[in-house]
């Protein structure tokens, strides 16, 4: 017989007979005191704000405040948009908001480069105007667009709203990082 083998089994049945019994009188100590409150820690996954929920309210709130914004903008080109598009060199969309001078800019653009591959055929090397050269161009648009919608928000509590609460979820979003 292998002497090392029983005498280890013993011991381990010693231990755990010792183990039940002391798991055994603090089961009885804590129904001998019922009075003693007991932390209940409730767990609800749709209050559990993950970061895609996050984004996903930021981009909410991003709609409300674009929505209410066109509805108060007087001039037509002030009017942003959002769409997905892939920056050149990419196949992944992206969200973009731009005011619609900035789309008639790229488009008036676009329609000029075209024009001027037609026009040269090969003669002259196109020149493509980038995003940057483009915001560039529209400086101008742009201060006056953000200058129209900061009139907007110290005028309307709703869109001023908006963008606290806007605010405080993109705090809430970086403190996840």
């Amino acid at each position: 017989m292998n002497y090392k083998l029983i005498s280890v089994a013993l011991l381990a049945l010693t231990l755990l007979v010792i183990s039940n019994v002391g798991y055994g009188q603090t089961n009885q100590d804590q129904l001998a005191k019922p009075n003693q409150e007991i932390e209940v820690i409730e767990v609800n996954p749709n209050n559990f704000m993950t970061r895609t929920r996050l984004k996903k309210q930021l981009i909410k709130k991003q709609n409300e405040f674009i929505a209410l914004y066109n509805s108060l903008a007087s001039d037509p080109d002030f009017k942003v948009f959002c769409r997905k598009a892939s920056t050149t060199g990419s196949h992944i969309k992206k969200r973009a908001c731009r005011p619609a001078f900035y789309d008639k800019k790229e488009q008036q653009e676009h329609t000029r480069l075209l024009f001027q591959a037609m026009s040269g055929m090969g003669k002259k090397s196109v020149t493509f105007s980038s995003p940057r050269k483009i915001a560039s161009m529209v400086h101008k648009e742009r201060k006056a667009s953000l200058q129209d919608m900061y009139q907007k928000m110290i005028a309307d509590p709703k869109l001023k709203k908006i963008v606290e609460e806007y605010k405080e979820l993109n705090e809430e979003l970086a403190d996840t990082m």
